[in-house]
């Protein structure tokens, strides 16, 4: 609303694109998963597995973390989807922004 943009997903999507003119546009979606959308590419991932909400606190921030890691590392972008989304099911299901991480989450 606050640029106007309205309609489907993939109407508002396209319409950040061509305004701004970015290359990519990564929707986080909650429980519904999220979307990386490029010029060429359009990648939507299921959530990762389900998990008990304890604390949303840094699951934005780590899911962007994980994203601008995964593109500085050339990762394929459905790789990187999946790899953002797993970390914030994790974050999420601990409380406070220091969370502990199992090993072999990173890259």
């Amino acid at each position: 609303e606050m640029l106007s943009l309205s309609g489907s997903e993939d109407r508002i999507v396209q319409g950040l694109m061509d305004r701004f003119e970015l290359e990519m546009v990564v929707l986080t979606k909650g429980s519904k998963g999220a979307r990386i959308v490029s010029r060429t590419e359009d990648i939507s991932a299921a959530p990762s597995k389900t998990v008990k909400v304890v604390d949303t606190v840094g699951a934005g921030d780590s899911f962007t973390a994980a994203v601008a890691i995964g593109l500085l590392k050339r990762k394929p972008v459905k790789e990187i989807l999946s790899k953002a989304n797993e970390l914030a099911g994790i974050v999420c299901s601990q409380s406070g922004a220091m969370v502990n991480l199992p090993d072999g989450i990173g890259w």
